[in-house]
Order: structure tokens, then C-alpha cells, then sequence
């Protein structure tokens, strides 16, 4: 449990690390670059995350759940990647110039090519990536992470500064994958040295089929607004909800990209050694909603101030379209827990078999809303959200022996954490209201309210997260009491 607790540690380390640099990067992009600049890049990241999911083949989960990694099969695994990495960045060149002319934009065939040696080096990235998560060297990983969120950040701005625009945000991204290439091949050498091979392909490939086709389903219908938005909308109203859903990239860079890699190398740890997994499973959904739902219920109801506060008043006009989103994220969060299961313990079969159903749905409500509107294709993306989540819970009992009122069990008693920490600042933001031209005493009260309220009920409730904060509080106490030349 001690490692399990450093190891969580060492990824809020790395993910709030970078958070810091991305937000600030953000803050002075958001005034550099127009909504339509940041639409146009937002549709040719949607469509290149799409295909790379497809590339990725679920090579990386691979790595971290097999069982027996030997030599043979890592370099199949790289093999394989690199193949499909060389396929999709020639047939990317190619369509490229179609892409610029459906969407009527010239300038996406150029920022679409520059993506597209992103195909070749995310092949090594993933697999360096997937070994240190395997070792659970998440020390290792907080290094490579912060210099390649530098790289992204520092390149995104200057090139931004000097006017490229989306073409800079492409090269940014390049340059970062880049940067994790060579940070992971100097903790894992074999990763660039081992020759890639087919030998063992059909081991990969067994995995990878059914991997791949889930994973390429989630991503689309993660990637699906920003192109849908765009192409039935404009890069403009895009621009809009790109940055509407900056508050759920923020929660995810500041919360499930920490949560999700330490609980899926955990879960393949229980996996390999044939541990029950119910327990394990049901605690993990209760813990996290008990943080995550309060945590997406404040963000909403203080959109408008974030909004303006970090990127400036041209785009309050996406302060609806957060606050939807950040509604639909937590419906959202259960489905993220099941299929973090599923790939962690190698059954992506039914993580292909809830996205099949989940996805088209989720596309269907997403389009006949974004008709109407961007607000209306956030509520599009809330319902499917809920769809994929029932899907997921339902899969997930089955998987690791659950049981539905185990769940709602541990869901009830988050839900009324959440309600009543919210409750506070609800109250402080009915009776003040948010003054535009002097947001933080309003803000700030209503954020130490409703912190004050989540705690109090953790304590109330006798929530296992209450162990959690003694136990952090005791041993800074502790290090706080050495002699300074003993701390560390």
C-alpha cells in the first residue's frame, strides 16, 4: 500500500508539474491566438489523435499487461507499431490536401502534414511509456513528462509570438513527442536499440485487434466534437468549444491522467498474480467520484470567472458550453474507471463490445445537436457520456464480479458528498453573483466553502479518503518536526 501511495505521489507530481506549464502556456496562447486559429488546429489534432489511436494498435496496454514481456515480444510489438506508424503518415500526406479542401481551409493540409512524422515517433513513445508504467517508475516518468510539456509549451508560444499560429501548435506537438522519444530510450535503451520483429506477431496481434478497435471508437468519440462542431458550425464556434472543454482537459491533466495510470498498473499487478478484483475495483470507482464529482460540480459553477480570469473575455461566449461539459465529465467518470479495467486486465473484447454500442449513439446525439448549436452539442456529448457509463458499469460487473448495489453503494454515498459540498458555494454564487470586474472574493469564498464542506463531510461520513488526509497530515507533521538536516 506504501508504494502504491508514492506511486501516487510521484504521478500528482508529474501531471501538476505539467499542468502548471500547460495552463500558463495556455493563459498566454488564449491572447495570441484568435478562436479560429485555435479551431483550425483543434479540427487537425481531432482527426491525426483519431487515426494514432488506430496506429497505436493497443500496443502500449500490451506491453503493460503481458504477463510474460520477453525480448521476442517487445521487439514484435515495436514492429507492429512501427508499421502501421509508416502506413497512416503516408496515407495522412496524402489525403491531406482532400482534408483542406472539404473543410475549406487551406492552411489545414500544412498543419496536417506536419503532423504526420508524429505516427513514426509515438511508436517508441508508447512503448517507452508503457515500461516505466509497467515498473511503476513513475519518478522516471515525472522527468520525461516535464521535459516534453516544456518543449510543447516554450515552442507553442514563441512560434505563436511570431505569428504561425496553428502551423507553430503543430510543430510544438512534434517537438514534444520528440523529446519523450529520447527521454524514454535513456531510462529504457532497448526500446530504440531492439530491432523490430514480426516473430511473435499473433500474440500482439490477438490483443491488439480488439484493443485497437476500442480504443480507436473511445477516441473518436473523444476527438468527434471538435470536427463535428467545425464542419457544420465553423472554426470559430470550434475555437468556442475547444476552450469550453478546457476545464475538462484541465480536470483531466489535473486529476484522471493521474489517477488512471497509477489504478491500471495496479489492477495488471492484481491481474498477473490472479488477486480478487472485486474489492479492489469498488473502492477505486468510490475514491475517485468522491474526489472527481465535487471537484467537476465546483469547476462548473465557477466557469464564467475561470474562463475569464485565464484566457480573457473574448471567450466568455464558452462559459455554457463548460458548464454542460463539466456535468457530462462526471457522468463520464465511471465509464473511464471500467474501461481503465478492461485494457489494465486484458479484456479488451469488452471494451470493443460497450464502444460498438456506445459510440454511434454518442455520435448520433452529438450531431443532431450541434445543429442547433455549440451549448446544444455539449448536451449531445452529456447524453452519450451517460450511455458509455451505463454500458461500462454494467460490462465491468460482470468482469470482476461486482455486484449493482455494491456500486451504488459506493456512487450514493460519493453523490452526497458532492451534494453537499457543493451546496455552499452554491449558495455564495445565488446570493453575491460573480461581479466580472472583480471575480475573487466571490470566487475565492465560494472554492474555501465548498473545500471546507467536502472535508467535513469525508469526516462526517467516515469516507476511507479521511484515513488518507490524517495519514498525509501525521507525516507532514513529522517532517515538519526532524531537524532541517534530516528532512528528505
Amino acid at each position: 500500500m506504501s508504494n502504491l501511495r508514492v506511486s501516487l505521489l510521484l504521478s500528482f507530481a508529474e501531471k501538476y508539474t505539467t499542468l502548471v506549464i500547460q495552463i500558463a502556456a495556455n493563459i498566454i496562447l488564449a491572447r495570441l491566438l484568435t478562436p479560429t486559429e485555435t479551431g483550425l488546429y483543434s479540427v487537425a489534432s481531432g482527426i491525426v489523435g483519431i487515426a494514432q489511436t488506430l496506429r497505436d494498435f493497443g500496443i502500449g496496454n500490451y506491453v503493460l499487461q503481458e504477463e510474460d514481456l520477453s525480448r521476442s515480444r517487445q521487439a514484435a510489438a515495436l514492429g507492429i507499431a512501427l508499421a502501421l506508424g509508416c502506413v497512416m503518415a503516408g496515407l495522412f500526406a496524402g489525403a491531406s490536401g482532400w482534408m483542406a479542401v472539404f473543410f475549406d481551409e487551406p492552411r489545414l493540409q500544412t498543419v496536417v502534414l506536419i503532423l504526420c512524422p508524429t505516427f513514426i515517433l509515438v511508436a517508441f513513445a508508447s512503448i517507452g511509456q508503457a515500461r516505466l508504467y509497467r515498473a511503476m517508475n513513475f519518478d522516471a516518468a515525472l522527468r520525461v513528462s516535464i521535459a516534453a510539456t516544456s518543449v510543447h509549451a516554450t515552442t507553442s508560444v514563441v512560434m505563436a509570438y511570431l505569428g504561425y499560429g496553428a502551423v507553430g501548435m503543430a510543430w510544438a506537438s512534434v517537438l514534444s513527442i520528440t523529446t519523450s522519444v529520447v527521454g524514454y530510450g535513456i531510462y529504457h535503451p532497448d526500446v530504440l536499440l531492439v530491432l523490430p520483429s514480426f516473430k511473435e506477431w499473433r500474440r500482439v496481434f490477438n490483443f491488439g485487434i480488439f484493443a485497437s478497435g476500442g480504443f480507436l471508437l473511445q477516441e473518436i468519440s473523444q476527438r468527434l466534437p471538435d470536427i463535428v462542431v467545425g464542419r457544420l458550425l465553423g472554426f470559430g464556434p470550434a475555437g468556442l468549444y475547444s476552450r469550453g472543454n478546457g476545464l475538462v482537459s484541465l480536470f483531466e491533466l489535473s486529476f484522471m491522467n493521474v489517477i488512471s495510470p497509477v489504478a491500471s498498473s495496479a489492477l495488471a499487478h492484481l491481474k498477473r498474480s490472479d488477486a480478487n478484483m472485486s474489492d479492489p475495483f469498488l473502492k477505486m470507482l468510490g475514491l475517485t467520484t468522491a474526489v472527481a464529482w465535487p471537484l467537476l460540480g465546483m469547476m462548473g459553477l465557477l466557469a464564467e470567472p475561470m474562463i475569464h480570469l485565464a484566457f480573457g473575455d473574448q471567450w466568455l461566449p464558452s462559459v455554457p458550453v463548460a458548464q454542460i461539459l463539466c456535468f457530462g465529465a462526471a457522468l463520464w467518470i465511471p465509464g473511464r474507471l471500467s474501461m481503465s479495467m478492461f485494457t489494465a486486465t486484458g479484456r479488451v473484447r469488452l471494451l470493443l463490445a460497450v464502444q460498438l454500442v456506445a459510440v454511434p449513439i454518442q455520435a448520433a446525439t452529438l450531431i443532431l445537436g450541434a445543429r442547433f448549436g455549440i451549448e446544444q452539442a455539449a448536451v449531445g456529448v452529456s447524453i452519450g457520456n451517460l450511455v458509455l457509463a451505463a454500458l461500462s458499469l454494467r460490462q465491468a460487473n460482470r468482469a470482476v464480479g461486482a455486484t449493482w448495489p455494491k456500486m451504488a453503494v459506493e456512487l450514493g454515498r460519493s453523490l452526497m458528498i458532492t451534494l453537499a459540498s457543493l451546496a455552499p458555494p452554491t449558495a455564495v454564487v445565488l446570493e453575491q453573483g460573480i461581479d466580472i470586474r472583480n471575480v475573487w472574493p466571490a470566487t475565492l469564498l465560494a472554492g474555501f466553502s465548498g473545500l471546507a464542506a467536502w472535508v467535513l463531510c469525508l469526516f462526517a461520513l467516515g469516507h476511507p479518503l479521511k484515513h488518507e488526509i490524517l495519514l498525509g497530515l501525521s507525516k507532514l507533521r513529522a517532517v515538519r518536526g526532524l531537524p532541517s538536516n534530516q528532512r528528505g
